[in-house]
């Protein structure tokens, strides 16, 4: 459901959030799906699962896809300059509508954990859209790593942002739940049907697959889950290949008490990895004594 102030998605923006297939498979993983990755810069959330796939496989992100757990991602920028940057963000749906965000000002360090909360309508998905890029900031107002966001195509952002939905289906690529693991592996490493995994992910995707609790369920349909391991996939899947940094929406709506530490136990992994993590979410209980700090959306005001 949109947030309040947020418009619902047009009949054409809602076929544009079809399983990510229509971009492109992993077997057909020619230059038309460079081309395939461009267009989806202005397209809606479930563009961003195959666009985060649709990367150009340049050596170093072969050898990122073998050995992802040795991967972390790279921390070549300045260490006093954060991750990512807001500065007086002042944001509205339309040339005349009412601002949903005022003056939001914050900035995220490299392995950094932040919770994002608030009542429904606070800005708070909103505020997470424009830092992926799928609604474009006003010039001057997100920094990426020094640069202005709004400068920078979708598929740049997602080459180094993993984004997670509230609703898991519209991710969901692949027949299995482990082929949904490994989806991103392949696509990236241009693997044809039938050629092996290296062993690093196969390895990884074992691990991954035991952390959240469906090792015993790998060849199920990711349909037949319930909402909270359909989450808990998602979240899996994202984190198969390295990412700067994390955004998970609503993640523990739906899990339960193991489900919510699952959850947690994957953040731990990947910001000691060296990823950010960012967790929109009504639950901050889910996460007590972890390593964070918790940020609150208040009327589109973010309070620190």
């Amino acid at each position: 459901m949109p947030q309040a102030g947020q418009p619902a998605l047009s009949k054409r923006e809602q076929q544009r959030t079809a399983p990510a297939h229509a971009a492109g498979s992993p077997q057909s993983s020619s230059p038309s799906g460079v081309h395939a990755a461009q267009s989806l810069q202005s397209s809606s959330p479930l563009g961003v699962h195959a666009a985060q796939s649709l990367q150009s496989s340049s050596p170093s992100d072969v050898r990122a896809a073998e050995s992802p757990r040795a991967s972390s991602p790279s921390r070549a920028q300045d260490a006093s300059s954060p991750l990512l940057r807001i500065q007086g963000l002042t944001f509205a749906y339309g040339k005349s509508g009412p601002a949903v965000l005022h003056n939001v000002n914050l900035t995220l360090g490299t392995g950094e954990w932040r919770l994002l909360c608030g009542e429904n309508g606070s800005g708070k998905t909103t505020l997470s859209r424009l830092l992926m890029g799928l609604l474009s900031p006003p010039r001057g107002t997100v920094w990426w790593e020094g640069k202005d966001a709004s400068k920078l195509k979708l598929y740049d952002l997602a080459a180094e942002i993993g984004y997670v939905f509230q609703q898991p289906e519209h991710q969901f690529v692949a027949d299995t739940v482990l082929e949904e693991l490994l989806y991103g592996p392949r696509f990236q490493l241009r693997l044809k049907p039938g050629e092996p995994l290296p062993q690093g992910v196969s390895l990884r995707a074992e691990e991954l697959l035991k952390g959240i609790g469906l090792a015993g369920r790998a060849q199920d349909s990711p349909y037949l889950l319930s909402g909270g391991e359909k989450r808990l996939l998602s979240a899996a899947a994202a984190m198969m290949l390295p990412k700067k940094l994390y955004i998970l929406d609503e993640p523990t709506a739906g899990a339960d008490y193991k489900g919510a530490g699952a959850l947690a136990a994957l953040c731990r992994r990947a910001v000691a990895e060296g990823a950010s993590i960012m967790i929109i979410t009504h639950e901050p209980e889910c996460f007590a004594g972890e390593d964070l700090s918790i940020w609150t959306m208040d009327q589109g005001r973010l309070q620190l």
